[in-house]
């Protein structure tokens, strides 16, 4: 009796692997063991990620959520792919390369920035404005204290960003996954900037972005504003660059100081048009620090209610956010 069982496992197993047969995933048994057995061995493509599978990486290790905003060929993609590379030379600063999820997906994006490309000069691929699968994954060793980090980069279409402006409702729809991020970094074009006809143009658009996010209840407390200078290379040739600049971030601040209690800026040359005073992925190293390291979730809400009137979780909360003195 038990051998003509086993043969009857056997041979349902063997329909099962030519596919004459269905497995019901609800099923009890050895068809449902065997099912979960597939599930568990399943190789990732490589590929940019969907929504989906950046909550299966945070599910099981630290992760962090960037999300890239700025208008089409603000060097978006560039940034990301350029951190990618600077990983194939050495270790950047104290994290080593631990691995992707979408190793395919950054090449794919890499490649026109190699001599096999045969192009004139490097560039990186514009993101497809329907493309879902739309986020790259880098895993990091901190070999100083042994720490794992996982990074997750939204590379979204910079055209689907410039549609949403004042678009409240339709920028909850398309971009939900917003809410989940640590790092919002807005991208202001450097080679824009050397422009005077464009200059004001850009810098009030990247606001107008982040501020319809916001309105969009997006952007969580706690989340940090970083905005980052790309191009810097051409940019830094403009005569008094460095006062425009400080022009701009006052500018940024009378706008956007009230909804972030964190602001940082970063000036950064990821494909430098030469590498005479720039070398490439300049200033990507400084940034990536600012995605890893540990930092005070802080909230932009100011207390309104009496202290005599809060809870001791209450309490306990907003001592925490610095936000309560006693």
């Amino acid at each position: 009796m038990e051998i003509d069982e086993k043969d009857e496992r056997i041979d349902k197993i063997d329909q099962i692997l030519n596919d004459e047969i269905d497995i019901d995933v609800n099923q009890e048994g050895e068809e449902a063991e065997f099912s979960s057995l597939q599930d568990k061995y399943q190789i990732n493509s490589g590929e940019a990620l969907n929504s989906s599978d950046i909550y299966r990486i945070a599910a099981k290790e630290s992760t962090r959520m960037i999300v890239l905003v700025g208008p089409v060929a603000s060097g978006k993609t560039t940034m990301e792919t350029s951190l990618y590379q600077l990983f194939q030379n050495s270790p950047v600063n104290d994290f080593c390369f631990a691995g992707s999820y979408s190793l395919q997906g950054f090449e794919q994006r890499a490649f026109y920035t190699r001599i096999k490309s045969k192009g004139n000069e490097p560039t990186t691929q514009r993101t497809s404005l329907e493309d879902n699968q739309a986020f790259l994954h880098i895993r990091l060793w901190n070999r100083n204290n042994n720490v794992i980090s996982n990074l997750i980069l939204a590379d979204i279409s910079g055209e689907a960003f410039t549609n949403h402006i004042g678009q409240v409702d339709e920028a909850k729809i398309s971009f939900p996954f917003i809410e989940r991020a640590d790092y919002v970094v807005g991208i202001i074009d450097g080679e824009k900037l050397c422009n005077k006809k464009t200059r004001n143009s850009i810098v009030s658009e990247m606001i107008e972005m982040i501020r319809t996010f916001w309105d969009a209840e997006l952007i969580t407390d706690g989340c940090v504003l970083q905005i980052v200078f790309s191009k810097f290379d051409l940019f830094s040739k403009v005569e008094n660059h460095n006062l425009i600049l400080e022009k701009i971030k006052q500018q940024i601040v009378a706008r956007l100081s009230e909804l972030f209690m964190d602001i940082e800026y970063y000036n950064v040359a990821a494909m430098p048009s030469t590498i005479d005073e720039f070398s490439v992925g300049y200033g990507l190293e400084d940034l990536l620090q600012g995605w890893v390291r540990k930092h005070v979730r802080k909230s932009s809400r100011k207390m309104e209610e009496p202290f005599d009137e809060l809870t001791e979780y209450d309490r306990l909360y907003y001592k925490f956010l610095g936000e309560l003195n006693e």
